[in-house]
C-alpha cells in the first residue's frame, strides 16, 4: 500500500469512528411566543427556532417535520403549551415498540429547559 493510501484510510477510520458515529443527538431550540390584534382579531403565535450552534448531530424535530410536516409534529410536543419563552433542549418520550420486532413505532417529544450560557446542554 503506497503510503499516500494508507494515510486516506486511516482518516476515513478517523471519520467514522464509532465515537463520532454514536454521537449523542442534541437539539436545542427557542420557544417565542408572539401575540397580536388587527382589525380581524386577536392573534398568538408560538416558533422553534434551531438553535444550530447549541445542538450537536441529527436534529430530530426537523427530520421528522420534512418527512410527515409540521402539523403532524407539533402537537407531538406535550408540553408546548405549558412552557414560557426559552431555551429547551428537545427529547423523545413515551416510545412505544411494535411487539414483534421491537422497534420503535410511535414516540412523542418533550421541551425540557436549558440555561443557554452551559456547556452542559445533555444533563437532564
Amino acid at each position: 500500500m503506497a503510503p499516500s493510501e494508507n494515510n486516506l484510510s486511516t482518516s476515513l477510520l478517523e471519520l467514522f469512528s464509532v465515537d463520532k458515529v454514536k454521537e449523542k443527538p442534541l437539539c436545542v431550540v427557542r420557544l417565542r411566543t408572539s401575540m397580536w390584534q388587527d382589525s380581524r382579531g386577536l392573534h398568538t403565535k408560538k416558533s422553534l427556532l434551531f438553535l444550530r450552534k447549541q445542538s450537536q448531530g441529527f436534529n430530530l424535530l426537523e427530520e421528522d417535520s420534512s418527512q410527515i410536516g409540521a402539523d403532524a409534529v407539533l402537537p407531538r410536543i406535550i408540553n408546548l403549551h405549558e412552557c414560557d419563552d426559552g431555551v429547551y433542549k428537545a427529547v423523545v418520550c413515551n416510545e412505544s415498540r411494535d411487539w414483534e420486532s421491537g422497534y420503535v413505532d410511535d414516540y412523542d417529544y418533550r421541551l425540557i429547559p436549558v440555561n443557554p450560557d452551559t456547556s452542559h446542554l445533555d444533563k437532564e
